[in-house]
């Protein structure tokens, strides 16, 4: 079906691929952390210091 009509089931050409989202700035502790999403989904995270100035940044009033 696939090979024949050039359409995927969910409605996709074959060489089209899912759209993906992401979003920046979605969790306040890490440097860097960004959800990742097309079927599932994947968040990833970075911090760039050591554990007890990330417990410090944490003490700071916003």
């Amino acid at each position: 079906m696939i090979l024949a009509d050039g359409v995927r089931l969910d409605g996709r050409k074959i060489h089209e691929i899912r759209p993906i989202t992401v979003e920046t700035e979605y969790a306040i502790r890490p440097h860097v952390s960004a959800p990742f999403t097309r079927v599932t989904q994947s968040l990833t995270t970075v911090t760039l210091e050591q554990k007890s100035a990330q417990f410090i940044d944490g003490l700071r009033p916003t």
